[in-house]
């Protein structure tokens, strides 16, 4: 039962986005979808549980109360000025459609257009979660999300398009456990999306957009299955630059040597305040636990002489495995808990690690990752050299939408750290893609390029003492298998579930095809996964593993290595796996393309695609095993020759040491020849 409110018949609608408007029931309660179609190409769809209707309250009931709904419906491809617009009922994902009734509709000539596709065997269905329309909309970088499901299976794609702007490509795959309860099909749980749309560039005599979001199902037909009008705020008043006082460091040091003369019971302490010799390196890190950022660090210190050669002290918000290995080396560790985000506790911190500069002596700064904006902030406050290692594919504003809840960081702290951007000696990114992200926010002259880089000496000694079928042993790995290992920790932002639900969609087409997937901790998007894949019919060839520190068996196993992540900047895994010889399928975001010759030195494919990830898969079933070996051998002599850490670490140094003897050098000058 039910009825289309609006349009009446007859009634002129605008050839452009407008709200078609009616309720519908089915068994007592709210369709799945109601869908609008002219001539057969949907127009428009509403999704149940949507509008209350006080008025089928007050004559059906409590159980009718959200069984109104509004539709965007978009007539911009209809060329007639005359058309009947079909309205179809879904009741659930499992009953068929029902035609509810038709309307026949004047419309009045315009131009623009929205895509839309022909939905077959069913209805996709979707939604945006947010940003909610209540709005007003900041015009920052923000994050929209949402939901889309098709009853026949997973989605290819979904986009997002603002106004008439080219789609952007959503993240999908995300946990959405709520629609796996509610729908009760496996796919569900994964219908999640989530793309990042940056603002800042709008007209400022906008006041509102429109979001439309755009799906792909297997075959490529484009869908539009939700829209959204969002009011905007006004254009925000520019901020004034941070302005700062160093510390007073007279008084700061006559505090610090009284506290710690009280502590020794009056005893006379000695302070590394007094000119010294070479460089001492005051480190600025997020976190001291197993992962990509924290690694180059690790390996960074470790191969430049840090605690042997030079003085080094650490300071890190997040205690972790790595801690032993840098203080066997004679490095200071200081855990000093999460970098504070509120203006007063920023302050607080900033003094307090402004007087432990100060004891240690410091004379330089090193800091690692976006995270440890703090760390840049001192050091131009104190008016020591840094060098600042950005891991990030982000721009600095989608940094904070990526990072932080909105509203949890301080204006006046965001301001503290975009100075710092601009005033740091040097800024140092493992490849151009994402320097180019920061050009605007800090200069040209600051932005450097330097290669990551591993320790391929340690690789070529595991390969010479273990064998593949050795490695294949110890992990319990079918000698005959072909193994796919995706190997790093399972996150949204590497897109397991797209491989699990990929591996799924091939049906045991090739059953030697088996895929390793390393990094689980025990979350939720970990135990999502693993509860798809035992239900799915690729539950015998998609293997889940826990995090280890211990990588090297797991490549020395592999007959290809797979990176999918939609957020990369250059994957230590990628690198590592490349040493041992294996052939690298990755998808091409950021700093993968530069390290990656399509077809040559490894393959690449589109990110945040479902069906491409399934295509690559193939590939890597069909391919022949001379084939694999020669891409591998290709991708290992450029690891060998142009991505050895030592070389990294010697210009990480070579900028720190000339930056402090020569602070207002340009820092491209320290490099080495490449």
């Amino acid at each position: 039962m039910g009825n289309v409110d609006w349009p009446q018949p007859g009634v002129p609608a605008q050839r452009s986005l407008q709200d078609f408007r009616g309720w519908h029931a089915w068994q007592g309660g709210p369709v799945l979808a109601v869908v609008a179609t002219v001539a057969g190409i949907e127009v428009g769809r509403a999704l149940g549980a949507g509008d209350v209707r006080q008025d089928l309250i007050d004559v059906l009931g409590e159980g009718f109360a959200r069984c109104g709904w509004t539709m965007p419906v978009d007539l911009s491809t209809v060329t007639e000025t005359s058309v009947v617009v079909d309205f179809t009922v879904w009741p659930s994902v499992i009953d068929g459609p029902i035609l509810a009734g038709s309307v026949p509709v004047r419309i009045a000539p315009t131009t623009g257009a929205v895509e839309v596709g022909e939905p077959r065997n069913g209805p996709v269905v979707g939604h945006f979660d947010g940003p909610s329309a209540a709005g007003p909309l900041q015009r920052d970088v923000v994050v929209v999300s949402g939901w889309a499901l098709s009853p026949r299976g997973p989605l290819a794609q979904v986009a997002v398009v603002v106004d008439d702007d080219p789609p952007i490509t959503a993240r999908i795959g995300l946990l959405r456990q709520d629609l796996r309860e509610l729908m009760a099909e496996p796919y569900a749980q994964f219908s999640g999306f989530e793309v990042q749309l940056d603002l800042t560039q709008l007209d400022p005599e906008s006041t509102s957009i429109r979001l439309a979001c755009v799906v792909t199902d297997f075959e490529g037909v484009r869908v539009v299955v939700d829209t959204q009008v969002v009011e905007l705020a006004s254009p925000p008043v520019p901020a004034e630059p941070a302005r700062h006082s160093k510390p007073a460091r007279n008084d700061t040091l006559s505090a610090v040597q009284a506290a710690m003369r009280r502590w020794s019971g009056g005893g006379s302490i000695a302070l590394g305040t007094e000119a010294q010799d070479g460089l001492n390196l005051m480190v600025f890190t997020h976190h001291l636990g197993l992962g990509g950022g924290q690694l180059w660090l690790s390996e960074l210190l470790l191969k430049c002489g840090a605690g042997s050669e030079f003085r080094c002290t650490v300071v890190s918000a997040v205690d972790g495995e790595l801690r032993g290995a840098l203080e066997e080396a004679g490095i200071g560790v200081h855990v000093t808990g999460p970098y504070p985000t509120e203006t007063a506790v920023y302050e607080g911190r900033i003094r307090e690690l402004s007087a432990m500069a100060a004891v240690i002596g410091a004379n330089a700064v090193l800091v690692n990752t976006m995270g440890s904006f703090l760390g840049a902030d001192l050091a131009g406050r104190l008016g020591l050299p840094a060098v600042w290692a950005v891991h990030e594919s982000f721009t600095p504003a989608a940094f904070w939408a990526a990072a932080y809840p909105a509203g949890y960081v301080d204006v006046e702290v965001k301001a503290a750290a975009s100075a710092a951007l601009r005033a740091t000696a040097a800024i140092v990114f493992e490849a151009d893609s994402t320097r180019q992200l920061f050009l605007d926010a800090a200069t040209e002259q600051n932005c450097l390029v330097v290669p990551y880089g591993i320790d391929t000496e340690s690789v070529e000694k595991y390969c010479a003492d273990v064998s593949v079928a050795e490695a294949r042993s110890m992990l319990g790995i079918p000698s005959e298998a072909r193994l796919v290992v995706v190997l790093g920790t399972v996150e949204p932002r590497k897109a397991q579930a797209l491989v699990a639900e990929a591996m799924s969609h091939l049906g045991g087409k090739f059953p030697d095809l088996m895929v390793a997937l390393v990094g689980d901790t025990g979350g939720p998007y970990g135990d999502a996964i693993a509860d798809f894949v035992s239900t799915s019919e690729a539950a015998a060839q998609v293997l889940i593993f826990p995090v280890t520190p211990d990588t090297y068996p797991w490549y020395r196993a592999a007959d290809v290595f797979l990176s999918a992540s939609d957020i990369e900047s250059l994957p230590r895994s990628v690198l590592e796996a490349m040493c041992f010889g294996v052939p690298v399928v990755a998808t091409s975001v950021f700093g993968l393309p530069e390290l990656i010759d399509d077809g040559q030195t490894g393959y690449l494919y589109e990110a945040r695609d479902l069906r491409a990830t399934v295509e690559a898969l193939e590939q890597i079933a069909t391919r022949s095993a001379g084939e694999l070996e020669r891409v591998g051998a290709a991708g290992r002599r450029k690891i060998l020759k142009s991505y050895d850490s030592r070389w990294y670490a010697h210009d990480i140094r070579s900028i720190l040491e000339g930056l402090a003897l020569e602070p207002s050098a340009p820092p491209r000058r320290f490099l080495r020849a490449r």
